[in-house]
């Protein structure tokens, strides 16, 4: 197992939560027992990777907009700083993109 994909297997783990394999399977389209090979060793094929890797942009981008929900109740200039700390990681996700 490669360091991006061990990296990739514990953010999914960490942003899914502790579920079965099933509902792990349900997520990605990915099948529970091909998921159990994966979490154990198995080299990914591209396709696994970018299943794991839609699921995780998608709940990236649904705890940004949760955040910037709840950032609306802080006064001003809190809000000011967060907006621009969420602009930066944005632009840099978009960088790393295109790289």
């Amino acid at each position: 197992m490669t360091k991006t994909q061990e990296k990739l297997i514990e953010k999914f783990k960490s942003l899914a939560g502790k579920k079965t394999f099933t509902e792990y399977a349900d997520i990605t389209g990915i099948e529970r027992t091909r998921l159990f090979r994966l979490f154990n060793g198995a080299d990914m094929k591209m396709s696994e990777y970018e299943k794991i890797k839609a699921f995780l942009e998608k709940e990236d981008n649904t705890s940004q907009k949760n955040f910037l929900e709840k950032a609306t109740y802080l006064n001003e200039s809190v809000r000011n700083h967060f907006y621009i700390e969420m602009d930066r990681k944005h632009r840099l996700g978009q960088l790393l993109k295109s790289a």
